[in-house]
């Protein structure tokens, strides 16, 4: 099956929101709202991987979403918060995206993930010319995501020290120029 990477639809929350409860504990896990927030504030910042053939529906196979920020921020819990409003933090004419969050189906896995990261970050840069550079945060034990990250350039510039519950692992902000 072909995948194609498409921007994401109001209507495909209920898909989201399965790989996200598929994909992350519950204690890190987004809430809806949080998503609906995102996909209201920067519709052109959430992707979807769906398959060219699928017939019944749009199913899924993974999502990124992202927001454009001004900078970033330093590293703590109140900068790079779980649930946070995009709404609130949105400058269109920022420097910087932001992946919010990033997932594919633990049952579609299997050299998918690369090459959606890239294509969706290729997608949403079409919209926001400004972008000089992306971050995001990672929890430190998630190998198999860092080395995609890794793998496409991006490094550990900090470290939010208890961020994830439980065991209060940290988080490392990863970052790259565009």
């Amino acid at each position: 099956m072909a995948f194609v990477t498409v921007y994401a639809a109001s209507g495909d929350i209920d898909e989201i929101m399965r790989i996200e409860d598929a994909s992350f504990a519950p204690t890190v896990r987004e809430a809806r709202e949080t998503f609906i927030d995102r996909l209201n504030a920067c519709p052109a910042c959430c992707t979807v991987l769906t398959g060219e053939d699928a017939n019944d529906g749009r199913h899924l196979i993974g999502y990124l979403s992202a927001e454009v920020w001004d900078r970033v921020p330093e590293p703590t819990s109140d900068s790079f918060g779980l649930g946070h409003r995009a709404s609130e933090r949105l400058v269109t004419t920022g420097r910087v995206l932001y992946i919010s969050s990033f997932a594919v189906d633990p049952l579609s896995r299997g050299g998918v993930g690369r090459p959606f990261f890239r294509d969706s970050i290729g997608l949403i840069r079409t919209h926001y010319p400004t972008l000089e550079r992306i971050a995001f945060i990672v929890h430190e034990d998630w190998l198999a995501a860092r080395h995609i990250y890794e793998g496409e350039g991006f490094r550990h510039t900090g470290e939010i020290k208890g961020f994830f519950a439980p065991g209060r692992k940290s988080a490392l902000v990863m970052e790259r120029l565009i």
